[in-house]
């Protein structure tokens, strides 16, 4: 798998994922555009509306620690992503923020590699070695 992203005019790569929840039958899955965020240590952090068109279950709410090393809680729940061929089960976050972002937990999960060229502007998602 090898998926190339161009993030001309943008400050992130963004890469298509298909967010779903426990009960597909009902809510389906949904494709959003998800900015790559390597600060971010998540799976991905979703905007409470994403999270409740793909039926995501909340979980509960979870401390975490931002940039700044300010604590705040945020709610949470199990959802699945996909990426191609390629899908994992993990802790969702809900964000304040209208941006859905995967971070590094998202490419460990699923086994895949960033490769950014900040230069010309291209960031590639591969299962491929390097």
């Amino acid at each position: 798998m090898r998926i190339t992203q161009s993030f001309e005019g943008q400050n992130i790569p963004k890469f298509p994922i298909i967010l779903s929840g426990p009960a597909i039958g009902i809510y389906g899955k949904h494709t959003f555009d998800a900015g790559m965020d390597t600060g971010f240590t998540g799976f991905p952090s979703v905007p409470l509306l994403a999270a409740i068109k793909a039926g995501l279950p909340i979980g509960g709410v979870v401390p975490l620690t931002l940039a700044d090393g300010k604590s705040q809680s945020f709610l949470y729940c199990l959802g699945m992503v996909e990426v191609e061929s390629k899908h994992a089960i993990g802790v969702t976050v809900i964000s304040p923020s209208e941006d859905i972002l995967i971070g590094m937990d998202f490419l460990k999960l699923l086994n895949l590699k960033l490769i950014v060229d900040p230069i010309n502007k291209i960031a590639i998602l591969t299962d491929e070695d390097i």
